[in-house]
């Protein structure tokens, strides 16, 4: 079996462990997240980041992807994040109160639980200002 059919027998395995909702499954440059029913992250596709160690994840409620780097927000609100490092990196640690998530290419955007949205990273054409 070549790569390509390896990996696209990856993804039908992923689709069908999966349960249909928002959050579940993400895409980023050459590689693709899927959180199984049983909280666990599934990966497949390049690792040129580190991008695959979001696997290492536990107690996952959503996965979100950028172009090269993932986020998942956990059980307890905190975000955990693998991948190509940027400017959100600090910015996003310690915050404990996140509802949902939502990523760019390069910049990652957090709904708290207070109605605030906090947005950081690559600002080059003002998607950071919320």
């Amino acid at each position: 079996m070549n790569h390509q059919s390896e990996q696209t027998a990856k993804l039908v395995r992923l689709q069908q462990s999966i349960r249909a909702r928002k959050g579940l499954v993400g895409c980023g440059m050459g590689f693709s997240v899927a959180l199984h029913h049983s909280g666990r992250v599934l990966y497949t596709g390049e690792n040129r980041w580190g991008q695959g160690d979001i696997a290492n994840a536990r107690a996952v409620t959503s996965v979100v992807c950028g172009q090269d780097y993932v986020v998942a927000r956990l059980e307890d609100g905190t975000l955990y994040k693998t991948g190509r490092h940027g400017a959100e990196d600090a910015f996003f640690k310690g915050l404990s109160c996140v509802r949902r998530v939502a990523c760019g290419a390069h910049h990652t955007a957090a709904l708290l639980g207070n109605g605030r949205v906090l947005v950081a990273g690559d600002d080059r054409y003002g998607q950071c200002h919320t």
